[in-house]
């Protein structure tokens, strides 16, 4: 079938029986079925990755591991961008599997065969596939529209899903990524902690009251941290997090801070994240946050933590700065080097 592209070009888009799917099977051999039964068939998201990321000189980040809350396994990265979409997937209750890299579909296209791997695979609770390619630019040139749109319809052909994940909100990034470094069971702090900080925030509370109501802040707040991220505690990641921010016991935390841009409800990627349509190329909103350009003055900077002995009325606003004996987090330094495990 083929239908016209927005430069008036005639864009061959193949049949779903006629896409091959390479993968890795459990004995590690890689194996090539049609897509539209292997779709329904295989569980892509115990496949290790069909081959390790290339490390690229003269990058910032080299590829790396990511522990999965969700599945508790190690989840491979090859970029800044694909990192942090994988924090983000490992955060969304939606999830229940997610793997890297884990197949790769091979078409016939106008030029001969076509291949793409997407970046990331993730399984949702309801049993349905998704597959993602992670970018931080807000648009898409017109060789990756044409892709993303043939990749869309062979995902839509077997019942699956295609996302094009691309910049986050700043601010929710940074608070997220704090609050990741407590997402092991660990700082879960025991049912009895549990119970106290549910009881805590039955009703919508400031942080730091709720905190000292139930004890000492040095063992509560990795405790609460990790309540929020695991959604059994609820506060707007949107905004600057300080200690008089609205906490309160909701299990629809994850779902406060939703700007994605989908043309279907059933279609949202992670909170916090912009779903860039093929359709789509240019879209103002996307280009504020995209990187390069200029944000407010101080906006996301840091996020502070109040410590033992601070007034609860004092705040650390969005410039990082606070009053003294304030835990100040410049969230930039949590993941930088080269690659590893985090």
């Amino acid at each position: 079938m083929q239908d016209a592209g927005r430069d008036g070009a005639r864009v061959r888009r193949p049949e779903v029986e006629s896409v091959d799917v390479l993968f890795r099977a459990a004995g590690g051999a890689t194996e090539c079925s049609r897509w539209s039964s292997a779709a329904g068939e295989v569980v892509f998201e115990n496949c290790p990755p069909l081959k390790p990321f290339p490390v690229r000189k003269g990058k910032r980040l080299a590829p790396g591991w990511w522990w999965s809350a969700t599945t508790g396994r190690l989840v491979h990265y090859g970029s800044a961008a694909m990192r942090l979409h994988v924090m983000l997937l490992d955060r969304d209750p939606r999830v229940s599997g997610l793997a890297a890299w884990p197949l790769e579909l091979r078409w016939h296209g106008t030029s001969g065969v076509r291949s793409h791997a997407p970046q990331l695979m993730l399984r949702l609770a309801d049993g349905q596939g998704v597959l993602a390619d992670c970018t931080g630019r807000g648009e898409l040139s017109r060789r990756q529209r044409s892709l993303a749109a043939v990749v869309g319809e062979i995902c839509t052909g077997a019942g699956w899903r295609y996302w094009v994940l691309g910049p986050v909100d700043p601010i929710y990034r940074r608070n997220v990524t704090w609050l990741a470094g407590y997402r092991h069971p660990r700082h879960h702090g025991g049912r009895l902690l549990a119970a106290a900080l549910q009881e805590a925030f039955a009703e919508p509370a400031p942080l730091w009251e709720g905190v000292r109501r139930v004890g000492d802040p040095l063992i509560v707040l990795p405790a609460l941290f990790h309540a929020l991220w695991a959604g059994r505690l609820a506060a707007d990641l949107g905004a600057p997090v300080h200690e008089r921010m609205p906490s309160a016991h909701s299990p629809s935390l994850r779902s406060l801070h939703h700007r994605a841009v989908a043309t279907r409800p059933e279609a949202l990627p992670p909170p916090g994240t912009k779903l860039i349509s093929p359709d789509q190329p240019h879209d103002p909103l996307i280009r504020k946050t995209a990187p390069g350009h200029r944000r407010p003055a101080g906006a996301g900077r840091g996020v502070g933590v109040a410590g033992p002995g601070n007034c609860p009325g004092e705040s650390l606003g969005a410039s990082g700065k606070g009053p003294a004996g304030f835990v100040r987090v410049q969230q930039q330094r949590l993941f930088t080097g080269c690659g590893g495990i985090w």
